[in-house]
């Protein structure tokens, strides 16, 4: 299923960006100089510097424009979307960019309200729900504005499927029960009200969701955890199986690691590979050189001179599925040969 779908998503994007070369020659005017580029990060967090480095370093290997060198300037808007704004909007004052880059959400959304009205282009990566955040209105379409990217998560209906998969070979009781520990940071929330939608639509899984506050990594983690003592010991007077939201929290260690410690219910869901090799029994993420990849794809393209709003927003064509065996062993989960065949990099015990 998941291969079908990213061949699938491949030759889409493959055909528009085709396309769109053959019209490059006829659009595209010279233009001297540098390429000069701005990169906006929402947060300090290992997963967007690692794509942000990732990017750079798909941007060194490619030639945007003929021979001219390449001035990268990384903003970090320290997940303020206010903050952001004003950053970008110094930072083009300084020097307009050609184009700019953005990573994640809170940084997606400021790039979008600062260029919106502007003749530069955005590109954005590492974005779960573009369409919730109010960026593009909607996937699998061109945006017919100065925006292009890719969504980094795959529809909820289809990562609802994959642990249902896994537990009905443990559990026959209609409906499960989950609990989901998540928090109110844009991605997370979004994953929370899609899940439910998706539970209801399928009629036999209930979820029951437990809200933290997402705070500063840096002076609010200790808070956050105590707020998942609470949401933890709540969850468990109702759900059977636990499931940690996405965003900053759900990839923090320290979040994941006490979740596993002090849960009386498996922890069968998370948001990071990392998890996955603590002890979570299957996670689902984008990989971070494929993010850069399509992202670069679509800033050469774009620098050559195809049009942004022409572009359909489409989800990453590459995903990775982490699956601890060692928890799928002690649980008694069968895990299916398809879900084993994809997960074949990110294996644990």
């Amino acid at each position: 299923m998941l291969l079908q779908l990213n061949i699938f998503l491949r030759s889409a994007i493959a055909i528009i960006l085709i396309a769109g070369f053959f019209m490059m020659a006829v659009r595209a005017e010279a233009k001297d100089g540098p390429v000069e580029l701005i990169i906006l990060e929402t947060m300090v967090l290992e997963a967007i510097q690692e794509r942000t480095a990732a990017v750079r370093k798909r941007l060194a290997e490619i030639d945007l424009r003929q021979g001219e060198t390449v001035n990268i300037r990384v903003l970090n808007a320290l997940k303020d979307k206010t903050k952001g704004m004003a950053m970008l909007r110094a930072a083009i004052a300084e020097k307009k960019p050609d184009l700019v880059i953005t990573v994640a959400t809170v940084a997606t959304q400021a790039g979008r309200e600062v260029l919106k009205d502007t003749d530069i282009p955005q590109v954005f990566l590492f974005v779960s729900d573009p369409v919730g955040a109010k960026v593009i209105d909607s996937v699998g379409r061109p945006s017919n504005s100065n925006i292009a990217g890719h969504v980094h998560m795959l529809p909820r209906d289809i990562h609802l499927n994959m642990i249902m998969r896994l537990i009905t070979s443990i559990d026959a009781e209609r409906p499960l029960r989950f609990g989901l520990l998540y928090s109110d940071y844009p991605s997370s929330l979004s994953m929370k009200n899609k899940i439910l939608a998706a539970a209801e639509q399928r009629g036999d899984v209930i979820i029951h969701a437990y809200e933290i506050k997402q705070r500063p990594m840096t002076t609010g983690l200790a808070h956050m955890l105590e707020d998942a003592k609470a949401g933890l010991r709540e969850l468990e007077t109702k759900a059977d199986y636990i499931w940690l939201g996405e965003g900053p929290l759900g990839r923090n260690a320290a979040f994941v690691e006490q979740t596993l410690h002090l849960a009386n219910k498996p922890v069968i869901a998370g948001a990071s590979m990392e998890g996955a090799r603590a002890g979570i029994l299957i996670t689902l993420d984008s990989n971070p050189e494929d993010d850069a990849r399509e992202a670069v794809i679509l800033v050469n393209a774009i620098l050559r001179g195809q049009n942004p709003g022409e572009i359909p927003v489409m989800r990453t064509s590459s995903y990775r599925i982490g699956i601890n065996l060692g928890t799928a062993r002690t649980l008694g989960v069968e895990v299916p040969p398809d879900l084993l065949a994809n997960a074949s990099r990110d294996l644990y015990w």
